[in-house]
């Protein structure tokens, strides 16, 4: 059994999945299928922002049902992150612990989306603030787990799907 299964991934254990490390534990295969969709998801919405020509109506289209697809496997695997989490992490929070904002799921795919922006600036050479972004949503899920961890937060209840869900990029399209 991975270390995973005993406990809410780390920071670092995010940033490897995002990078495309290690992906024996469910929780870094669906981060590393969701960055390969926020990639989609970046490129599809570039193309739908520079379009100024009508007459290329079919590359808007198929942009667009591209970042349909993305958007929708991105759900996917937040629901994919967050039962395993559910399913294999015990937490155990106070009576009194405040309902946190987001899931680890939904904090994966805010950090995978801002790390996707940020190399875009990087390998644009501008810088449009989302590295202090991306640090700044380290730092907050940091926070965050370490009170998920100690039973002062309590992770928000969302309508669990009845089926199980896999995450995983369809293939054929990049």
């Amino acid at each position: 059994m991975s270390t995973e299964a005993m406990t809410l991934p780390t920071s670092e254990s995010l940033v490897e999945a995002i990078k495309g490390g290690s992906t024996d534990a469910p929780v870094c295969a669906a981060v590393t299928a969701m960055s390969q969709l926020h990639q989609r998801r970046f490129l599809s919405l570039a193309i739908l922002a520079d379009h100024h020509n009508p007459a290329d109506a079919a590359a808007m289209l198929q942009a667009a049902g591209q970042l349909a697809t993305a958007v929708s496997g991105t759900a996917r695997c937040i629901r994919v992150i967050d039962q395993h989490i559910a399913a294999s992490v015990r937490l155990d929070p106070s009576p009194d612990a405040e309902v946190a904002a987001y899931t680890v799921g939904e904090f994966a795919a805010a950090i995978g989306y801002v790390a996707v922006v940020a190399y875009a600036e990087r390998k644009a050479g501008r810088g449009g603030g989302n590295e202090a972004r991306l640090a700044g949503l380290f730092d907050a899920y940091d926070e965050f787990r370490a009170a998920l961890l100690s039973g002062t937060s309590r992770l928000p209840l969302r309508t669990p799907s009845r089926r199980h869900v896999e995450c995983e990029p369809e293939q054929g399209e990049s």
